[in-house]
């Protein structure tokens, strides 16, 4: 069976930073990485969009967005047929595409603009 793809979105420029980081942590330790892949996307205090591709413990403890090792520039994509998300490396935008968007995210930019998201099936 192919695993599906998944994007945990985290973080926001919200008062409830913490409490998402918390909350995204505690998700990450309970999904089952045999049965889904996991793209990790934080956004950081300023508002910026960053695949994170490092330590998941960082994102817990508030460090992930100093890691800039393991932060790659992204953006969602609106085009249906994509389905997905666009990740800068190494100067070039890769799509990759998703099944589903699980949003971790609280106040005034989170859940109070609960992002929808569609994708390709």
């Amino acid at each position: 069976m192919e695993r599906k793809r998944i994007v945990v979105l985290f973080g926001e420029c919200s008062t409830e930073y913490e409490v998402s980081l918390q909350s995204a942590a505690a998700v990450l330790e309970n999904m089952n990485v045999e049965r889904y892949e996991v793209f990790l996307i934080g956004i950081t205090r300023g508002g910026d969009w960053y695949r994170y591709t490092g330590e998941r413990e960082k994102i817990a403890d508030g460090t992930w967005c100093e890691d800039d090792a393991h932060m790659n520039r992204v953006v969602f994509s609106q085009d249906r047929s994509l389905g997905g998300f666009l990740e800068l490396y190494n100067g070039r935008y890769f799509a990759r595409g998703i099944d589903l968007a699980f949003p971790v995210l609280y106040g005034k930019n989170g859940e109070d603009r609960l992002l929808w998201f569609s994708f390709a099936a």
